[in-house]
């Protein structure tokens, strides 16, 4: 279209330029564009490599033909005084079927572009459906191993050694609790004419089988709060395993159905009985 302007309208273009513009004003404002950092930049790399949306005003192509038609254009609407008496060779019009061909190419880009985004969007909404999937498959493996965790409670019951531990500690208490009312009855019937030494031997044997029964019964303490933590290791260990076998079922399901295969209920117990 500016080419027509050119061309055939010049008469028009001249008027218009000098009365909305001001010839000296568009001939200048002409001239900066090629000293302008992008456009230096675009002129000298065919390949840009911008580093800020700014950078990307201008491409090669149109620097070339801009080039090719400035000096037609300051021709066509300035004064020859203007022009300092130079010529401007005549528009090659090889500038204007690659500025075409790359018009065309950029539309052949932008047409596989908008094809790419089809595709990786129909993508996205597959890798949505599979993890609402997994997300589903994943509460109800939550809700088998709350039951897992249930019944592996239930199933560890009353522990017939703890019981025997509490029965030890009961009867050891009660002896020290008799030992201790001797010892009291013992101290309030000393008189000056009782065998004090005797007494005193007994009070003393009395208190060498109470610190016997403390060293018995911290024992007790100790042997009931080692099994006790033995438990507690061996229910976290259960339970352990269950997660793990949780996980490998998961990662067997996944599998499987990377592979393409469907997995129904009963591929599911099969994979339980080989884990």
């Amino acid at each position: 279209q500016g080419v027509l302007c050119v061309l055939f309208l010049q008469d028009k273009l001249k008027q218009l330029v000098g009365n909305r513009i001001g010839v000296e004003v568009f001939v200048d404002k002409l001239g900066e564009v090629s000293k302008h950092e992008v456009y230096s930049k675009a002129a000298k790399h065919p390949q840009l490599k911008p580093q800020f949306p700014s950078d990307l005003l201008l491409d090669h192509e149109f620097c070339q033909l801009f080039k090719a038609l400035e000096g037609m254009v300051v021709k066509a609407v300035a004064p020859k005084p203007l022009m300092n008496g130079s010529s401007e060779p005549a528009v090659d019009s090889s500038y204007l079927m690659q500025y075409k061909e790359l018009i065309r190419e950029q539309d052949r880009r932008l047409e596989e572009l908008s094809q790419t985004v089809e595709r990786l969007t129909q993508e996205k909404h597959y890798m949505q459906m599979k993890l609402e999937e997994c997300t589903g498959t994943l509460a109800q493996l939550r809700d088998q191993n709350m039951l897992l965790k249930a019944q592996a409670n239930t199933s560890l019951g009353p522990v017939p050694e703890l019981e025997e531990a509490r029965v030890g500690l009961e009867h050891w208490r009660a002896e020290c609790e008799h030992k201790d009312a001797i010892i009291e009855s013992l101290q309030s019937n000393i008189s000056a004419d009782t065998h004090i030494d005797d007494l005193e031997a007994r009070i003393h044997e009395l208190y060498l089988e109470m610190g016997e029964k403390d060293l018995e019964l911290e024992r007790l303490k100790k042997s009931t709060t080692s099994h006790q933590h033995q438990m507690k290791r061996d229910q976290d260990d259960l339970l352990e395993l269950l997660t793990d076998q949780d996980t490998r079922l998961s990662m067997f399901k996944e599998r499987l159905r990377t592979l393409g295969e469907k997995v129904d209920d009963d591929a599911e117990a099969d994979l339980e009985e080989v884990n």
